[in-house]
């Protein structure tokens, strides 16, 4: 795989090559509407990972769209805000896999034109907490669509359904965990 990059949003990176260091680093790069117009090679192969369809994360797709609703109305406040104050943002936040628990450091740099660059690095990871994993339980399920924790039935806990983290359930309902709605909320 190689970087795909629109022609004028390479113009905008010009000045950005120590953002785009290590080469693990994920990139992508956003217009001021959120369509993306750059993504590096580790970025198409996470999103390859994560959403196999490259309609949803190649060039001219929205970076929002996959997020889902929860988690998209965040995100264009907090790139807007980067984009407006000429500051960059630094986050981090989860990002599981079925094997491990996985903290990413989020930076939005702010471009011309209201476009932004993010760039995501890989902060720690570890096998996910055996006290926090369970087996897929019956009943109504919600999962928060940040850190892939899941609730089933009754309960009130919000654990790690391993297969459920790569393939969530049809039927669960997206709903944000008490610590992503925190921070989130």
């Amino acid at each position: 795989m190689t970087r795909q990059v629109d022609p004028e949003f390479a113009r905008l990176l010009a000045p950005m090559d120590v953002a785009l260091q290590p080469a693990s680093a994920i990139a992508c790069g956003l217009w001021a509407n959120g369509r993306i117009g750059y993504v590096n090679d580790a970025y198409q192969q996470q999103a390859t990972a994560l959403m196999p369809a490259p309609a949803r994360w190649g060039l001219g797709a929205s970076y929002f769209e996959p997020m889902g609703s929860l988690l998209e109305p965040f995100y264009r406040r907090v790139f807007a805000a980067c984009a407006q104050t000429g500051l960059r943002y630094d986050q981090t936040y989860f990002c599981n896999t079925p094997e491990a628990e996985r903290h990413f450091a989020l930076t939005a740099y702010p471009l011309e034109g209201g476009a932004i660059l993010t760039v995501h690095t890989l902060a720690r990871a570890r096998p996910l907490p055996q006290d926090e994993l369970a087996p897929p339980s019956a009943g109504p399920t919600a999962q928060c669509p940040h850190c892939r924790r899941t609730r089933s039935g009754g309960d009130d806990r919000w654990v790690f359904v391993s297969e459920w983290i790569r393939r969530p359930p049809l039927a669960a309902t997206p709903r944000l965990c008490p610590p992503c709605a925190a921070f989130y909320g």
